[in-house]
């Protein structure tokens, strides 16, 4: 096991020294990104994660190009993976309709009334500015200063926002606890 401050890495893991919330599990082929190659899956929990598909992977980045003459593999070639997007979002989701974050619910009470977009904690905007469309993850519509009831038109996830390891940076008041999926 590879030891990091605070956490006992299995083999084959290990974290990202300039980003210590993000960890890189080795995974042997087959995986979703590809049959033949194995990956790095990105992940916030430092186990590695059950299953290759499991919904607690950001996504996955080849650990090799499959032939020698290829550049080795990088960043261009993260793949997102879409079961994270969704447990995402129901975290987020679920976080504002409990109101257990002070940030979000200081900024409803700020705004009152209209849409309060949610932000990733990479680039927060200026007081009464709108981020980065790339920065917001959702928005959600506020009503006499409180988050509205959730339906699906009062919650709209973000696709311009794009997970990239260069790029997750979340509160970490919004994502919870992301379970073993």
């Amino acid at each position: 096991m590879e030891s990091t401050p605070g956490h006992d890495l299995p083999s084959g893991s290990f974290v990202d020294h300039t980003r210590p919330d993000l960890f890189y599990h080795l995974l042997e082929p087959p995986t979703p990104l590809s049959p033949d190659v194995p990956v790095y899956a990105l992940s916030f929990l430092p186990s590695a994660p059950p299953v290759p598909n499991s919904a607690t992977i950001i996504g996955w980045l080849p650990a090799s190009t499959e032939s020698q003459t290829e550049q080795d593999a990088g960043l261009n070639d993260f793949k997102e993976n879409i079961k994270f997007r969704h447990l995402l979002h129901e975290a987020v989701k679920s976080g504002l309709q409990a109101n257990v974050d002070e940030i979000q619910r200081n900024g409803a009470l700020q705004i009152q009334q209209g849409w309060m977009h949610i932000h990733d904690d990479r680039n927060i905007p200026a007081l009464g500015r709108i981020g980065d469309p790339d920065d917001i993850i959702a928005s959600v519509l506020v009503e006499d200063g409180k988050v509205g009831i959730f339906t699906d038109i009062l919650y709209s996830n973000s696709t311009p926002h794009r997970l990239k390891p260069t790029h997750i940076r979340l509160c970490p008041h919004i994502v919870f606890a992301l379970p073993m999926v």
